[in-house]
């Protein structure tokens, strides 16, 4: 069985359809020249904290959330986070944006005093993720990540983890051997690698499950660009034939 087989892939066309559907996509990208839309003045707002946008069945510390209960909200720190079939999640914390998707639980891990977040742990399921400068530590049942100012993707269960560092740096260890490690450093999604829960591993992977338009939309949230935009917010010609 190959690899791709063994990571259930999701199209493009199911993935930006699930964004359009929660009122993101339309406002971020024109599709005829690859030019990002800023509809958010960069230099003078302040970032919007909290749930940002849900569809479906999602739960903060088992409570599931509704557009009263969730208006204006925070979510606390040490959440637990889940999503139900056909449900999905987007929420800043401080600078961090993530986009969970489907059949996801995750558990928010805070400093104890700062209430700063450190970083997750990733049960099941997929989240997309853009981070501030600032040390993350990410725990899969099979992996263990550190990063710092960077984009991830994540695809989780209990017989493996994808990893995909979308550009940046991060440094992948093996959970049942800390030995195993290897630093990725990527500008557009160059290396992606999968740790299987049985083999003490770190496998190339290909790219999948996740897209530029996302990236650019959890970006924005937090009024930065990613590095495959040029100065004038348009997607590079290096990084057209992957969006």
């Amino acid at each position: 069985m190959k690899l791709e087989d063994k990571i259930r892939p999701h199209t493009r066309r199911k993935i930006i359809k699930s964004l359009g559907s929660i009122g993101i996509l339309s406002s971020l990208i024109n599709a005829l020249n690859y030019k990002l839309v800023y509809p958010l003045d960069l230099s003078a707002k302040k970032i919007k904290e909290g749930v940002i946008k849900f569809q479906g069945d999602v739960f903060v510390n088992d409570k599931i959330i509704n557009e009263k209960n969730i208006k204006n909200q925070n979510i606390p720190i040490d959440s637990i986070l889940k999503t139900g079939p056909s449900s999905s999640l987007l929420f800043v914390i401080n600078k961090d944006a993530f986009l969970l998707r489907e059949n996801t639980t995750i558990k928010l891990n805070h400093h104890k005093n700062k209430k700063r977040l450190l970083g997750f742990e990733i049960s099941n399921g997929g989240i997309l993720s853009v981070f501030s400068k600032k040390e993350r530590k990410i725990r899969t049942p099979s992996a263990l990540i550190g990063i710092k100012g960077t984009a991830l993707y994540l695809e989780v269960d209990s017989v493996k983890t994808y990893i995909c560092t979308c550009y940046g740096t991060s440094v992948l260890q093996v959970i049942k051997d800390l030995s195993i490690k290897e630093t990725v450093k990527t500008t557009h999604h160059d290396e992606p690698r999968v740790i299987f829960s049985k083999i003490n591993s770190i496998i190339a992977a290909p790219v999948m499950n996740h897209t530029d338009l996302e990236l650019i939309m959890l970006e924005e949230l937090v009024f930065r660009k990613p590095p495959f935009l040029d100065k004038d917010g348009k997607i590079k010609e290096s990084a057209k034939n992957y969006y």
